[in-house]
């Protein structure tokens, strides 16, 4: 796991969002390091329900967030956590379901904290073949399935970071489409291999590009996009 995340920012893949631009008209850069691995302790659940809740996993990650940046430091840059669930346990996201209605989601946290106000997170359940999920998150290997799932919510965190905080189809929404959803969603289950820069070949899930109005693997741009645009009125 460690090493997709630390590969996956050298791969092609990783620059397919570099088409898309934020609120100042500047392209996104796709490109980002794995800075630690933070680990926990649990039980697996013997009954067939054992939900954590959405709530409940912001508050371990607030809390994990405020231990290594208290309220006087902000980070130099922009920080994801990603959640893993234990074998046994369901997550409940406002009345959705791992493994019935998704197989993995992201959003933003409020930190309280004024100089960095949110970061973003991501939450994955466990994937392998001896739970509920193994045989609905895709077809691959399980730890395959897990890197697709991964880049579906890590290239839609990138394009779309503060999603569970909108309730229009306005900002803090960003790319957003009314029918199809996020950019990973358009693509969803439409697996594909990227090679990192070190040779390494990884399992991603291919995110959808307008400007070449397919589900792809590879970026429009094959070099750095061109200077910051002005965004249209929304």
């Amino acid at each position: 796991m460690t090493n997709f995340l630390t590969d996956i920012g050298t791969t092609p893949w990783a620059n397919v969002v570099s088409e898309y631009y934020n609120k100042s008209g500047n392209y996104i850069l796709g490109k980002w390091n794995f800075a630690q691995a933070l680990t926990g302790t649990g039980a697996s659940c013997t009954s067939s329900s054992c939900p954590i809740t959405d709530a409940q996993i912001q508050s371990l990650l607030l809390a994990s967030y405020r231990t290594k940046f208290p309220s006087t430091t902000c980070p130099s840059t922009n920080v994801h956590i990603l959640f893993y669930a234990w074998k046994g346990y369901s997550i409940n996201q406002g009345g959705s379901y791992s493994c019935q209605q998704f197989c993995g989601y992201h959003g933003a946290i409020n930190t309280t904290n004024a100089a960095c106000s949110t970061f973003t997170y991501s939450v994955y359940p466990y994937l392998g073949t001896d739970g509920p999920c193994g045989a609905v998150c895709g077809p691959a290997i399980p730890i395959n399935n897990m890197f697709s799932v991964m880049s579906h919510e890590i290239g839609e965190t990138v394009t779309n970071p503060q999603v569970n905080f909108a309730n229009q189809y306005k900002p803090p929404l960003a790319w957003y489409d009314p029918t199809n959803g996020e950019i990973g969603d358009i693509c969803n289950g439409a697996q594909a291999t990227t090679t990192a820069s070190n040779g390494k070949p990884y399992t991603v899930q291919k995110l959808w590009s307008n400007k070449l109005n397919l589900c792809t693997s590879t970026p429009y741009y094959t070099h750095l996009p061109p200077p910051a645009i002005t965004p249209p009125n929304c």
